[in-house]
């Protein structure tokens, strides 16, 4: 038997060795997991902070947007009523009423406007068209308040959520200002907001988590939540949390506990810039607690096999690893790519409820450009040729108006609703066309250099709003080089394949490609990243409105392009304008025939308009112009007036009107008149945003040798149809 070794005298390397990587094994991956788990907690409460004020900030913009623009409403108000005594305004109920009613019907969250005299009697109310004169107002909160100049003259007091006298099922809050004249008090002008319309924007938004968005007074009073609990009425603005966190500012965020008491609440505010209002966010942590746990019992999967695993082979723990790391950070740049998503999502819901009010706003103040067009025109005829005082008063009205229907346009192009009338260009020549435009306007010390086209690049596009998009970018040149430079234009053809059409939601193939490219100051990222939204600019004040690059990025995104900006502090910009391709050079158009403006032949003209004062001008401006003249406020009545025995010539109808619109009448009347030409009046076509459809459309606001021109168009045409309807 052979001698044995004692225990104490055995090599205990490899146990030792083993019990190390035992205990490695073990407790690494332990301690590994428990650092995880806590570096996620904080995440994910980082993550679900920055949600919850994220939220405060749309919900802040989107109220301060319905705000202001109930400011707006109250001024136009306060203009239509403006010299007109408190008899005046009952005597003329039946005249002002429609206005009022206009207004209020064309915004979803203002229920109605009232206008109250200085007894607490109503004036003017639009849900009724004769105003209720018995209802007795001097009791509520918001005439008293301005009774007793407890709030400054101009400013808005927001009322407690309201029920209706008239119909107490009506639930709203009130924005009221006060009513003088010369320091008097003549009453008060009253918007009820439906709380409905914030509730519903705020459960569209509200997402996962969210325990309750809210919009309040500065007293704590809530006007507008989602959900909405039977017991919220008022929010504790007198708690030690909420009072150390305003004393931050007007913008913040605190923990507090729940209703529930289950978790804690994290709460977001904002105030609303010049009006006594804040919005809430409360995100519960549960929601966070929860998706953190689950986070970890998901690693604890991936955990438990690994160190079983190492305990078995080293060498399989090892990949075990180097597959979990590779699992975070593809869930790390996956949960990156969900918050840029949803940036870009937040982003685009502002511009696109901003271009909503945007397009409507315009759309009224075309119809007012065009009376006030008109009418300066007529008043312009009128005046003896001796009147150069009163002529040159006239001249600088219409200047004025000129640059008011400009900065429309700016904004139709940013909405992108503005009617286009697309033609075959060559985008080199257009570029030499613009070169002479463009030096004058960026002063003598900067170059302007066209480069050389290897081949001709075809686009289809509005000339005139080209041209204006291209000055727009060179003045944003002129301004980024004080001391001079050289201004670079150029058109090419460009292909874009596979990744990059993918970034740019463009289709796969060849597009023209305009560059203005300059050698300014560039802008910072942050500068960069805002470049296109509307209303910013980087100017001192009174020297931008911010629409020049915002307009070009809706122009080009209505003509189905991408603008794209390069640029980098002290290297320049590079503004890239993605055009789609057109094949083929245009084909000549024949020379039209310029003819006599006047009618010729006691030609009649079926006049279809909504706006009763653009409808009035155009009836007297034609009737001046020796046409007869029918007119209809609906496209309904218009058929039945086509229908009946009279005479009828041509037909102009304004596009956008309720019930059936231009398009739809248009549509009808070649049904049932082929040969009765049709045309169009038009500041924006929301149905058909860009196209013409081979029509003649009159844009609003027009010069009366316009509307002589269109008029004498249509007339042409009918006479080379068939004649006059009978």
């Amino acid at each position: 038997m052979p001698n044995s070794i004692p225990r104490s005298q055995q090599p205990r390397g490899p146990e030792r060795a083993l019990k190390v990587i035992f205990a490695v094994v073990l407790i690494g991956p332990l301690l590994a997991w428990a650092i995880l788990s806590y570096t996620q907690y904080q995440s994910t409460f980082a993550e679900a902070r920055e949600r919850t004020l994220r939220m405060a900030d749309l919900l802040h913009e989107h109220a301060l947007k319905v705000f202001e623009t109930q400011d707006i409403v109250a001024t136009q108000v306060d203009q239509i009523l403006f010299g007109l005594s408190d008899p005046e305004i009952i005597a003329r109920q039946h005249e002002l009423w429609p206005r009022l009613k206009a207004i209020a019907e064309a915004l979803d969250q203002l229920q109605d406007i009232w206008v109250i005299d200085a007894e607490g009697h109503p004036l003017i109310v639009t849900n009724f068209e004769i105003a209720p004169r018995g209802i007795p107002l001097a009791d509520r909160t918001y005439f008293s308040v301005h009774l007793n100049q407890q709030e400054p003259p101009g400013a808005f007091y927001i009322s407690e959520p309201l029920h209706g006298r008239v119909d107490p099922s009506l639930v709203f809050f009130r924005l009221s200002r006060r009513r003088e004249v010369d320091g008097v008090f003549r009453g008060v002008t009253a918007l009820a907001i439906e709380p409905d319309y914030f509730s519903t924007f705020y459960k569209s938004v509200a997402g996962g988590g969210f325990a309750a968005l809210s919009l309040t007074r500065t007293d704590g009073t809530v006007l507008a939540n989602y959900p909405k609990p039977d017991d919220l009425t008022r929010v504790d603005r007198k708690g030690p949390e909420f009072q150390a966190a305003i004393k931050a500012g007007n913008r913040g965020i605190y923990r507090q506990a729940s209703r529930s008491g289950e978790n804690d609440e994290i709460v977001a505010f904002r105030k609303l810039e010049h009006y006594p209002a804040y919005v809430l966010v409360t995100f519960d942590t549960g929601v966070a607690i929860r998706a953190w746990h689950s986070q970890v019992v998901s690693h604890l999967y991936f955990g438990i096999p690994a160190v079983l695993g190492l305990l078995v082979l080293i060498g399989f723990a090892l990949r075990l690893q180097r597959r979990e790391y590779a699992s975070l950070i593809k869930l790390q740049a996956e949960t990156q790519h969900r918050r840029e998503l949803e940036s870009q999502l937040h982003h685009a819901q502002r511009l696109e409820s901003l271009g909503r009010l945007t397009g409507g706003v315009a759309h009224d103040f075309n119809n007012l450009l065009a009376v006030i067009f008109g009418s300066l025109e007529l008043l312009r005829k009128r005046l003896p040729f001796d009147a150069s005082r009163e002529q040159q008063l006239v001249s600088r009205a219409l200047l004025g108006a000129e640059r008011g229907a400009v900065l429309v346009r700016r904004l139709m192009s940013f909405a992108r609703q503005q009617s286009l009338a697309p033609e075959r260009l060559d985008a080199h020549a257009a570029l030499f066309d613009l070169a002479d435009m463009a030096r004058l306007s960026v002063g003598p010390s900067i170059e302007v250099c066209i480069d050389q086209a290897e081949e001709r690049v075809w686009i289809d596009i509005d000339r005139s709003q080209f041209e204006s998009a291209l000055l727009n970018v060179c003045m944003n040149a002129r301004d980024a080089m004080p001391d001079g430079g050289c201004l670079s234009l150029s058109a090419q053809k460009l292909e874009i394949r596979g990744l990059e059409a993918q970034q740019l939601q463009l289709a796969e193939g060849s597009y023209a490609l305009i560059c203005v490219r300059d050698q300014g100051v560039g802008m910072t990222s942050e500068v960069l990243e805002k470049a296109a939204e509307p209303f910013f600019t980087t100017k001192p004040p009174g020297q931008g409105t911010g629409l020049g690059l915002s307009q070009v990025h809706g122009f080009i995104l209505q003509s189905g392009g991408k603008m794209q900006i390069r640029s980098a502090p002290g290297a320049g910009t590079n503004v890239r304008l993605i055009l789609p391709l057109a094949a083929e050079p245009p084909t000549r158009q024949p020379v039209k025939d310029e003819g006599d403006p006047r009618a010729s032949a006691g030609e009649i003209v079926l006049v279809v308009e909504d706006d009763m004062a653009v409808r009035n001008f155009t009836i007297e401006v034609l009737r001046s112009l020796g046409y007869g003249v029918k007119d209809a406020p609906t496209a309904e009545l218009a058929l039945t007036i086509l229908s009946s025995a009279e005479r009828i010539d041509a037909v102009l109808a304004d596009i956008v009107m309720p019930g059936m619109d231009g398009w739809t009448l248009a549509e009808e009347i070649e049904k049932l008149h082929p040969c009765l030409p049709v045309g169009l009046m038009t500041g924006f076509d929301p149905r058909q945003p860009g196209h013409l459809r081979g029509r003649l459309v009159l844009r609003k606001p027009f010069t009366i040798s316009e509307l002589a021109d269109a008029v004498r168009e249509l007339v042409g045409a009918r006479v080379k149809n068939a004649g006059p309807v009978a």
